[in-house]
C-alpha cells in the first residue's frame, strides 16, 4: 500500500519543480520570458551613443578649397594691345597701383578706322534719303495701280534701310567716344588691395583682342572663403546662414568657423566624375562631382593657405565640451509625469526604466541624463511593439568596426 503513495509524491515533486522553473524563467509573471513572437530587440552601448556624433559619422563632411573672398578680372578693351605691364604674378598691389598701359598707336588706329566707318554710314543714309525723295517724285507721275504699289514698296524699303543705318551709326559714335576716352586714359590701375593671380601674356601682344579676353586677375588680399562642391543628392542639405566648421585634412584638431554666405546652384550638374570634392564621413567614400557649390565666409582665416583643401561640416555644437551623460532625445518617452527609456536589465532582457533628466541641447537634440542610466548600460530606440522581458541583442560599434575583443557581442535569450 505504500508503493502508490511514494510514486504519487515523486510525481507531485516533479510537477512542482517544473512549475518553479516555469515561474523562474517567466520572471514570476506567469508567461515565458520575451513573449515577442520571435522578435528580438537591438540595444546599443550608452558609451557609444554618448559619443556617436564623432564615432558613428552621422555628421556629413564635404571637401572644400580655400579661395580669395573676392577675385576681379581685368579684360582688355576690344582691338587694343598692351604697351607695358608694371606687375608680375604674385605681386601685392594696393588700390591705385598702375598695372599696365595700353598701346596708344593701337587706340589711334582703332579711332581712325571707326571714323571711316562713321563717314560710310552717314553717306549711306544720305544716299537712301535721296532714293526716298526720288521715288516719291516718281510716285506722283504713275497712273497704274501696279506701278504705284511697286513704288510704295520701294519707299518702305529705303526707309527701313535708313533706320538700320542710323542704328549702326549710333553704335559707331558710342564706340568712338569710348576709344577717345581710352586714348585719354591709357593707364589701368588696381581697384582694390590684393595679389596679382594671373597675367595672360598672349592676350597682351594680340592686336585682335576682344572684350572676352582676360588679361589679368587680382585676388583680394587677406580675406579667404571656402568653396565647397555638392552633388544632386545633397544640394538641399545646406542653407544660407548655416554655421560651418572647417577642419584641416592633416590635423584634425585644427578647426576654423564660418557661415554659408552664398549658394550657387545655377550651373547644374557636371559630367566629370573624376574630380569629386564631396566626402561623406559615414561612408568614407568619394561620390561623383558636380558644379553645384556653396561658399563659406570664414570668421578667421589665420593659418589657412590659399588653395588648401579642407573638410567642411555643419556646426552642430560638436566642439562644445559638456559635463554629464547626454543622449539623443528620441531614446526617451514620457508617461504621465515620468520619463522612461528601454534598457537591458541584469537578466539581459528588456525593461522600461525610469530616468531623471537635466538640461536639453536643442541644436543637437540631446538630453542630459542625471539619474537611472550609466555609461555601461545598453538601451534601445522605442518601438510600439516593445514589451518588458523581451530578448535583446547587443550592438557594439567597436565590434562592428572589426576589433578583436568581442566579449560584449551576442544575443541573450
Amino acid at each position: 500500500m505504500k508503493r502508490p503513495v511514494i510514486v504519487l509524491l515523486i510525481l507531485l515533486a516533479a510537477g512542482g519543480a517544473a512549475g518553479f522553473g516555469y515561474y523562474y524563467y517567466s520572471g514570476g509573471s506567469g508567461t515565458t520570458a520575451g513573449a515577442s513572437n520571435g522578435k528580438t530587440v537591438y540595444v546599443n552601448h550608452v558609451e557609444e551613443i554618448a559619443g556617436i556624433a564623432d564615432a558613428g559619422g552621422e555628421i556629413p563632411r564635404y571637401g572644400g578649397e580655400i579661395e580669395p573672398l573676392e577675385t576681379r578680372t581685368i579684360r582688355l578693351e576690344s582691338g587694343q594691345s598692351v604697351a607695358k605691364t608694371y606687375v608680375k604674378v604674385g605681386d601685392k598691389v594696393k588700390t591705385g597701383t598702375k598695372l599696365f598701359t595700353y598701346n596708344r598707336s593701337s587706340i589711334e588706329d582703332a579711332i581712325e578706322k571707326n571714323d571711316i566707318e562713321i563717314e560710310k554710314k552717314k553717306n549711306e543714309i544720305l544716299s537712301e534719303q535721296k532714293s526716298v525723295e526720288d521715288e516719291r517724285k516718281t510716285l506722283q507721275t504713275l497712273k497704274t495701280q501696279a506701278e504705284i504699289s511697286e513704288a510704295t514698296m520701294n519707299i518702305t524699303e529705303y526707309e527701313n534701310n535708313i533706320k538700320s543705318a542710323e542704328f549702326e551709326l549710333k553704335k559707331l559714335e558710342i564706340e568712338r567716344d569710348r576709344l577717345n576716352s581710352n586714348l585719354a586714359n591709357t593707364d589701368v590701375y588696381a581697384g582694390m588691395d590684393g595679389v596679382v593671380r594671373t597675367i595672360n601674356a598672349a592676350a597682351a601682344s594680340s592686336s585682335s583682342s576682344s572684350d572676352s579676353d582676360e588679361y589679368m586677375t587680382l585676388m583680394k588680399d587677406g580675406d579667404y572663403r571656402v568653396k565647397v562642391k555638392l552633388n544632386e543628392q545633397n544640394i538641399n542639405d545646406v542653407s544660407e546662414g548655416e554655421p560651418m566648421l572647417i577642419r584641416s585634412r592633416t590635423d584634425e584638431t585644427a578647426v576654423w568657423t564660418g557661415v554659408v554666405t552664398e549658394l550657387d546652384f545655377s550651373s547644374g550638374p557636371s559630367t566629370d566624375t573624376n574630380n569629386s570634392d564631396y566626402y561623406d564621413s559615414s561612408s568614407d567614400t568619394m561620390t561623383s562631382s558636380s558644379n553645384y557649390a556653396f561658399y563659406v565666409t570664414l570668421d578667421n582665416s589665420e593659418g589657412l593657405l590659399l588653395g588648401e583643401h579642407v573638410f567642411v561640416e555643419p556646426d552642430l555644437g560638436q566642439l562644445t565640451e559638456r559635463e554629464g551623460l547626454w543622449i539623443d532625445s528620441y531614446y526617451l518617452f514620457e508617461e504621465e509625469t515620468e520619463t522612461f527609456l528601454w534598457a537591458e536589465n541584469r537578466r539581459h532582457q528588456l525593461e522600461k526604466r525610469a530616468v531623471t533628466t537635466g538640461q536639453t541641447d536643442k541644436v543637437q537634440d540631446q538630453v542630459e541624463i542625471t539619474g537611472g542610466l550609466e555609461y555601461s548600460d545598453y538601451i534601445a530606440c522605442p518601438q510600439a511593439y516593445y514589451e518588458e522581458k523581451m530578448p535583446v541583442t547587443r550592438v557594439d560599434y567597436a565590434i562592428d568596426e572589426g576589433l578583436e575583443d568581442d566579449t560584449e557581442a551576442g544575443s541573450y535569450l
